[in-house]
C-alpha cells in the first residue's frame, strides 16, 4: 500500500500537473490523495470483527486507485483546458488516426508545411571544438558516421527546383529517441537539398499515420481524396521517406501495419519509398511470414502489378527501384534481404548521429545532481523492469567499496516534466539536462546512449530485449576500429544491472568525475 501511494504521488506531477490548470489540479489531486489516506486509515483500523475482513482492504485499495486513474484519463480527454492538453489528447488517441479540426485543416491549406509546435532542439556545438581527448575521439567518430550517411544517401539528392520530399509519419511524441530520429532525418534531407530556407519549393512536406499526431496532416487524407489531397498532389514530391526507428516487426504492430498499408497509396501516387534506418525484430515466426505477405500485397497493389512483378526472378529491378529499405543493424539487413528480395536494401548507421554534438547541461539545483543517473525503460522492451527500483540499486551499491555514500536517480524521458517543470515532450535541451544530472549515465535505451555520446557524457549501456543497442552501435562504430574501443571515449557495455552500476562507479574514479 505504501508503494502504491508513492507511485500515485509520482504520477501526478508527471501526467496531470503539466497538462491542466493549477487550480483544478490542486483540487483534483488533493481529493484523490485524500481518498488514498482514507483507505489507508480504514486498512489500519480494521479488525477481524469489522464489516469487511482485513484482507479485503488491499483489494479495495487497488480497485479505487485503478478507478481514479481511469477517471483521470477520461477527465483529461474530455476537458480541453489548454494547448498542452490537446497535445496529450492527440498522443493518447493515435490509434484513431487523429482526425484534425476544421481550423487546423484550414491553416494547413494556407501553408501545408507548417508544423504547430514551439519546442526547439538544443543548439549544437561545432565538431572538434572541445579540449577533452575522449570527447575529441567521439567527434572523430561522429564525423566518420556522417560521411557514411552522405555517401549512402547521395543518390537521393534533390535535382531541379520543383522537387519536394515527403517525410511519412515522423515522431512527435514523448519518446525522445524517436523524435531525435525525426530531427536527424530532417537534417539529412536538408543536406540532400530539401528544406532549404531560400527555396520554398524545396520544403519537406510531412504527414501522419500514428506517430506524428496533430503535428502533421494525416496521410490518409491525401490517399483517400480528402481535404489534403490537392495539397499533396500540388507538392508532388517524388520521394517519400518513411520515418526510421526500432519498430519494424511485431513488437509494435500498430506502426508496422500502418507502414505496410501505406505502401499502396504512396506507390500508386508515384512516390519512390525510402524507409529510413530501422531495426527489424519479430517475436513470432508466424507473424514474420504474415507481415511479409501483407507488405508484398500492398506493394503489388500500389504498382498495379501481379505477384510475378515482385518475384526476384523476374521483375525485381522494377520494384527494387521504387522501394528502398534502410537498416541500421547487420542482422536486420540480412533478414530483410531474405524476407523482401523485391526491395533494395541499404546498411547505414542510425540517422540520429546527424544531430549535435552537444555540451552537457548542468542543473543549477544541487538536489538534482547525483553520481549516477539510471535512465531505464519500463515497457515491453525492458529486461530489467523488476530491478527498476531504488532498493535494488542501493543493494548493488552497498556491495561496492564506498558505494553507500554514492547518490543516484532512476528516471525515464517523461521525468523531465517533474524534474525541470518543463512541458516539452519532444527532444529539447531538457533531455540532455536529464542525462547531465549524473556524472555517469547507466541506460538501456538506445538513444539515451546515443545522446550521452553526442553530449560528451560518460555512459554504460545495458542491452534490451531485441539487442538493438549493441547491433546499432556496431554498424555506426565499425567504420573506424578506434570507435569500437569505448575505453578511449568514456563508454562501455554491461551485461546485467549489477555490472552496469559497478562499471559506473569505476568510471567515477577512472575519469575523476
Amino acid at each position: 500500500q505504501k508503494r502504491s501511494e508513492e507511485d500515485i504521488c509520482n504520477i501526478y506531477p508527471v501526467i496531470v500537473l503539466p497538462r491542466i490548470r493549477s487550480g483544478r489540479v490542486t483540487w483534483f489531486a488533493a481529493y484523490q490523495l485524500r481518498m488514498v489516506a482514507i483507505l489507508q486509515k480504514h486498512s489500519r483500523n480494521s479488525t477481524p470483527s469489522s464489516r469487511f475482513p482485513r484482507a479485503v482492504w488491499p483489494f479495495l485499495f487497488c480497485v479505487v486507485i485503478g478507478l481514479m486513474l481511469l477517471t483521470t484519463q477520461w477527465w483529461l480527454l474530455l476537458s480541453p483546458v489548454d494547448s498542452s492538453l490537446s497535445e496529450y489528447r492527440a498522443y493518447l488517441s493515435t490509434k484513431e488516426y487523429l482526425r484534425p479540426t476544421s481550423a487546423y485543416l484550414s491553416a494547413v491549406r494556407e501553408s501545408p508545411d507548417i508544423l504547430y509546435f514551439t519546442s526547439r532542439p538544443p543548439d549544437p556545438i561545432p565538431l572538434f571544438s572541445v579540449e577533452s581527448i575522449p570527447i575529441l575521439q567521439r567527434h572523430a567518430c561522429i564525423a566518420k558516421i556522417r560521411e557514411q550517411h552522405d555517401k549512402v544517401y547521395a543518390s537521393f539528392e534533390r535535382i531541379g527546383m520543383s522537387d519536394r520530399a515527403l517525410l511519412v509519419d515522423p515522431a512527435y511524441h514523448s519518446n525522445v529517441g524517436d523524435h531525435m530520429i525525426t530531427l536527424g532525418e530532417l537534417e539529412m534531407l536538408r543536406k540532400l537539398g530539401y528544406g532549404t530556407l531560400d527555396e520554398p519549393s524545396a520544403k519537406v512536406a510531412q504527414c501522419s499515420f500514428l506517430q506524428a499526431g496533430n503535428y502533421a496532416p494525416p496521410c490518409h487524407h491525401f490517399s483517400t481524396g480528402g481535404a489534403l489531397s490537392n495539397i499533396i498532389s500540388i507538392s508532388n514530391p517524388p520521394l517519400a521517406f518513411w520515418h526510421g526507428g526500432g519498430n519494424w516487426g511485431d513488437m509494435w504492430p500498430d506502426i508496422q501495419i500502418a507502414r505496410m498499408k501505406s505502401m499502396e497509396p504512396l506507390l500508386r501516387s508515384n512516390y519512390t519509398i525510402i524507409s529510413m534506418p530501422q531495426s527489424l525484430y519479430f517475436q513470432k515466426s508466424s507473424r514474420e511470414q504474415e507481415f511479409t505477405s501483407i507488405l508484398k500485397k500492398h506493394i503489388e497493389l500500389g504498382l498495379g502489378a501481379s505477384s510475378t512483378l515482385v518475384d526476384p526472378r523476374e521483375g525485381r529491378r522494377q520494384t527494387a527501384s521504387r522501394v528502398v529499405l534502410s537498416w541500421r543493424e547487420h542482422e536486420s539487413y540480412d533478414i530483410a534481404q531474405r524476407l523482401y528480395p523485391f526491395a533494395t536494401h541499404i546498411l547505414v548507421p542510425d540517422i540520429a548521429f546527424q544531430l549535435g554534438p552537444y555540451s552537457p547541461v548542468a542543473s543549477q539545483e544541487d538536489f538534482l545532481k547525483v553520481d549516477l543517473v539510471l535512465l531505464l525503460r519500463d515497457d515491453r522492451e525492458s529486461m530489467y523492469a523488476t530491478q527498476r527500483n531504488r532498493r535494488a540499486v542501493r543493494d548493488i551499491l552497498s556491495d561496492l567499496p564506498n558505494g553507500q555514500r554514492l547518490s543516484f536517480s532512476i528516471v525515464d524521458w517523461t521525468d523531465r516534466s517533474d524534474r525541470f517543470a518543463s512541458k516539452d515532450i519532444l527532444f529539447t535541451s531538457s533531455a540532455i539536462q536529464l542525462l547531465s544530472m549524473g556524472k555517469v549515465v547507466v541506460c538501456d535505451r538506445l538513444h539515451a546512449a546515443i545522446l550521452s555520446y553526442l553530449s560528451g557524457i560518460p555512459f554504460v549501456y545495458l542491452e534490451q530485449r531485441t539487442g538493438k543497442i549493441t547491433k546499432t552501435l556496431q554498424v555506426a562504430f565499425e567504420l573506424n576500429e578506434t570507435c569500437l574501443d569505448g575505453s578511449k571515449a568514456m563508454w562501455s557495455q554491461a551485461y546485467n544491472l549489477s555490472d552496469a552500476v559497478r562499471q559506473g562507479v569505476e568510471f567515477l574514479d577512472r575519469y575523476r568525475l
